[in-house]
């Protein structure tokens, strides 16, 4: 029996997803941490805390990079409190912060690799693309420091892409659609933010905007695409307003949503 898959914003790159019995979280910032951080950017928040972290019952919690606003420990650490059995994948770059927020819960976290497929339950598969914030940065080991995660219900032939922050870059598109199954329904969750140099001088790395994400989607043949990365901090937010209108004037089904709502795909 399918189950019907549901899908909450959170706010900023932040989601909450629902399958039958199967619970999971992609980059939520459910706390107002990053206010406490000494930036340049005003990192007021534009959208409201949805969720209280303690209160959420998941089996899987994904981070895509080390920023704050996607690895947010006031966040991570009430879900581990309240969700003993809930694993936590990561890539190796996110060791630092590991080490200095959860020193004896270390063994908590997963760490991933681009290219490598990890069975979540019988059916769900976790698949980690490169992300390129704003570039295909490395580590030491050569260990892709940011990273994408494709989601795949093998039953509901159903594929969500939680992109995190990037930037397109030549074989993206291939990447993403080696590890969707054929003839899956594919969601896209994409930033579409932007960049520009006022924020770089803030030191502050870019996203896709919003037609590099409407061109990612079709590229891919994704049925609907979800804009995110908005409505969180007013100076990293793109200069003309993201509307679902925009993007179906492009053919690309598009949910432009609201924080806290529920939508089935």
């Amino acid at each position: 029996m399918k189950n019907e898959i549901k899908l909450c914003w959170l706010g900023q790159s932040g989601f909450l997803l629902g399958a039958g019995d199967t619970a999971l979280l992609a980059d939520p910032y459910l706390s107002d941490s990053c206010a406490k951080l000494a930036s340049k950017l005003d990192h007021t928040r534009g959208t409201p805390i949805v969720r209280d972290p303690a209160d959420l019952k998941v089996d899987f919690y994904l981070i895509t990079h080390c920023h704050a606003d996607h690895f947010d420990p006031e966040t991570i650490a009430p879900v581990m409190e309240n969700n003993p059995g809930c694993r936590f994948f990561c890539p190796r770059d996110c060791r630092e912060k590991i080490g200095k927020f959860f020193p004896e819960k270390t063994a908590k976290f997963e760490f991933v690799s681009a290219g490598k497929m990890v069975e979540l339950a019988p059916g769900v598969e976790l698949h980690t693309i490169p992300a390129a914030h704003e570039t295909l940065e490395t580590d030491e080991n050569g260990e892709y420091k940011a990273v994408s995660f494709l989601v795949n219900f093998r039953k509901e032939n159903v594929s969500l892409f939680f992109a995190g922050d990037t930037i397109p870059y030549p074989g993206q598109d291939a990447a993403i659609l080696r590890a969707v199954p054929a003839g899956a329904e594919l969601t896209m969750c994409l930033p579409v933010n932007g960049r520009d140099e006022a924020r770089h001088a803030l030191g502050i790395a870019g996203n896709m905007d919003v037609d590099e994400a409407i061109t990612l989607a079709k590229n891919c043949g994704a049925k609907l695409l979800i804009p995110c990365h908005i409505k969180m901090f007013a100076g990293n937010d793109p200069k003309e307003e993201v509307t679902a209108a925009y993007c179906e004037k492009s053919g690309i089904k598009t949910i432009l949503p609201e924080a806290g709502k529920e939508f089935a795909l």
